[in-house]
């Protein structure tokens, strides 16, 4: 066992991303692994997947989507596209840098895990 509990939270959230992540196809060269749902405010460990070249993030009306698709046209406040791993979980922010995204998806694994 891990004596400092950030440890302890960082391996178990390495292990549901290599263990616990939802069954989905195969990556294909040039694809990125998107989580993919309607009407989500926020995404864990159990929300579905997809693959595409981009992943969005749609914001209307106050309800929030996710998906991963073939082409992305950015819009302020709107749409927010991305194409790394899981980029689309966190915030609705344009341009969100590698940083914010792994930490937004380090605290989705979190909260999930503890909830």
């Amino acid at each position: 066992m891990l004596a400092n509990p950030l440890a302890q939270v960082l391996a178990v959230s390495l292990l549901l991303v290599a263990f616990a992540a939802p069954a989905t196809a195969q990556v294909k060269e040039g694809d990125t692994l998107c989580f993919s749902c309607d009407q989500c405010s926020s995404v864990g460990i159990t929300t579905p997947t997809a693959t595409g070249r981009y992943c969005r993030k749609s914001v209307t009306l106050g309800e929030t989507s996710r998906a991963a698709v073939s082409s992305c046209t950015p819009i302020p406040k709107m749409v927010y596209c991305c194409n790394t791993a899981l980029c689309n979980a966190g915030p609705a922010r344009p341009a969100a840098g590698v940083a914010m995204v792994m930490a937004s998806t380090f605290a989705a694994m979190v909260t999930a895990l503890y909830l």
